[in-house]
């Protein structure tokens, strides 16, 4: 059987990228990676044909400004190999050392805590405090330290105390690691029996954000229902949600969103 060079590279180039962006545990690019294949050649089966990729590029972007996407849901694993003790009802954690600097509406952070109702914030002042949980609008009408310089994943009134696992993961080698928060089978507060499997992904280098929610249940009795799907920067002046995810009652399940940087 014989097939063209440049058919073959092309498929598989097709095959990674599509399965790339699927998989956990890559670094993903900010645009695309081109690469040059050479003149066409026919090669014959049982022929073995020695492949060089070249003119590999990656343009990292700035995080002045995102761009959300949809994106297939393959979260890493909602178990991951640190607990985070937050045994109190509406707090935030002590501060975490993030594993790399991850830039963040044009800042650049090394520490961040975890809010017990969803959340990674870059504001440590806030360690060991109260996490608001009250959601009575769409941000950033109700603005508060809950959404301030903060990812929500969503961001809702959890309830960790009844049960449930917050863990935090790392993957992967530098320069392409990914700082993983999960939250496992998590009950809602108010309907204990509702919970909520979430989780954040930051990736190293390219400071790009992936939501994952495996289970956003419902309880009509806390906040209405209301939950928040987004990320906001420090003052709350910019910010970012996912369709129909902000501030108003919603359930998903198998859902997964990308804050994409994409400024100059």
């Amino acid at each position: 059987m014989k097939l063209s060079l440049k058919v073959v590279i092309s498929t598989i180039i097709t095959f990674f990228s599509i399965n790339m962006w699927a998989q956990p545990g890559f670094c993903p690019l900010s645009n695309t990676t081109s690469v040059s294949s050479g003149p066409d050649t026919t090669v014959c089966s049982n022929t073995c044909v020695t492949l060089t990729a070249s003119n590999a590029t990656t343009t990292l972007a700035g995080t002045t400004t995102y761009t959300g996407t949809d994106i297939p849901y393959n979260p890493f694993s909602y178990n991951g190999t640190t607990n985070v003790s937050l045994a109190i009802d509406d707090i935030y954690s002590g501060v975490i050392n993030l594993p790399f600097t991850f830039c963040f509406f044009g800042q650049t952070y090394n520490q961040c805590i975890i809010g017990s109702n969803g959340q990674i914030c870059f504001n440590t002042a806030l360690a060991n405090q109260f996490c608001p949980y009250q959601i009575a609008s769409p941000i950033p009408a109700n603005n508060n330290n809950s959404t301030k310089n903060c990812i929500m994943s969503p961001y809702y009134d959890m309830y960790p105390f009844a049960g449930g696992s917050i863990t935090t993961a790392v993957y992967g080698t530098a320069p392409c690691r990914q700082f993983v928060v999960s939250f496992n089978q998590v009950p809602m507060y108010s309907c204990t029996a509702q919970l909520g499997t979430q989780q954040i992904v930051l990736y190293e280098s390219t400071n790009i954000i992936d939501i994952n929610v495996g289970s956003k249940p419902t309880c009509n009795s806390s906040n209405s229902n209301r939950a928040i799907l987004g990320i906001e920067n420090v003052d709350g002046s910019v910010f970012y949600t996912a369709p129909g995810k902000n501030g108003v009652p919603w359930t998903a399940t198998n859902f997964s969103y990308r804050f994409l940087p994409n400024a100059a």
